[in-house]
This record gives structure tokens, C-alpha cells and sequence, in this order.
């Protein structure tokens, strides 16, 4: 599952590579563009309207979940309830893919992704590989290089 997919360019690259992929995101406008990239693509994704804080999908029902900066736009106060969603629906054994920002921006609304962060919050759910620092690439105010981002590995206890 990719949660909150947005435009669903990774959904679509994890289905061509043979997932069987669930894309879940609250915008209409980003599913219309996902299933065009799908089609264009030649795959089959199974887009699901629906808030990361109460998915719209069943208990343990899923073995892996990307998340690209989705956690890091979670409010502080409601990350807690993300992790829950996510320890509900990953099968036992499941893995996690977290990327997200590593620092806080003073013009931005992330919520930097860290090590003490994913142990706070996901802790007893999961455990967690090394966090690694990597570069992610967007279009979204932060120039050529991209945002500073972290990658670490969770898997449900």
C-alpha cells in the first residue's frame, strides 16, 4: 500500500515492478491523475479514497506500506493514531518504507522525520532499522537539491 499516494507515481512504479498496490489519499484530483499514470503505465492499482488516520482498508490485509512524506505531514498530535493505522493494517512481519524531511523548515509545515520521532511513535508497534540520511527530490519550493530527507526501515512486531 502507498499511503497518501497523491498523484500516485510511486503506486504506479511498485505495480510495474509486480506489487500488488493500494494507493490511499484524500485528494480526487490527485486520483485522476494516478489512474492516467497507471493506464499509461499498464497497470492495475487499487485507488482508495481515504483519510491515513482511519484507512480504508482491513485489519492486517497488507504486507508492505510506502510512505514518502506522508508521517512528515502528520500533526505532532495526531501521529500517534497514524502509527496505530498503519501497525492495524500491516499483517504481522509486515515492513514499512518512511521517508520524510529531516529538518523543520520555519516556512514549512513538516514534521521532521527521526530517529526518536518513528521510536515515539511507532515503537510499540515496530521495530525500526538504521535511519539513513537521503536527498528527496521535489517540486515543491525547495530548489534544485531537493529537501533533506530520512529513510528508515519498520517492521510489526
Amino acid at each position: 500500500m502507498d499511503v497518501g499516494c497523491g498523484a500516485g507515481r510511486e503506486a504506479v512504479f511498485l505495480a510495474q515492478h509486480g506489487l500488488n498496490m493500494i494507493g490511499v489519499d484524500l485528494s480526487a484530483e490527485a486520483f485522476r491523475i494516478a489512474a492516467e499514470r497507471a493506464k499509461e503505465a499498464g497497470v492495475q492499482v487499487d485507488w482508495r479514497h481515504g483519510n491515513v488516520l482511519d484507512l480504508p482498508v482491513e485489519d492486517q490485509s497488507v504486507d508492505f506500506v510506502n510512505d514518502r512524506g506522508c508521517f512528515h505531514s502528520i500533526a505532532e498530535e495526531e501521529r500517534d493514531q497514524f502509527a496505530r493505522e498503519i501497525a492495524r493494517i500491516l499483517k504481522p512481519g509486515g515492513m514499512m518504507l518512511l521517508r520524510g524531511c529531516r529538518e523543520k523548515k520555519e516556512e514549512g509545515h513538516f514534521v521532521p522525520v527521526t530517529g526518536q520521532a518513528v521510536d515515539r511513535h511507532f515503537g510499540k508497534y515496530f521495530d525500526r532499522g538504521e535511519v539513513f540520511p537521503i536527498q528527496m527530490v521535489t517540486g515543491i519550493g525547495f530548489g534544485r537539491e531537493g529537501m533533506k530527507g530520512n529513510l528508515v526501515v519498520l517492521k510489526k512486531k
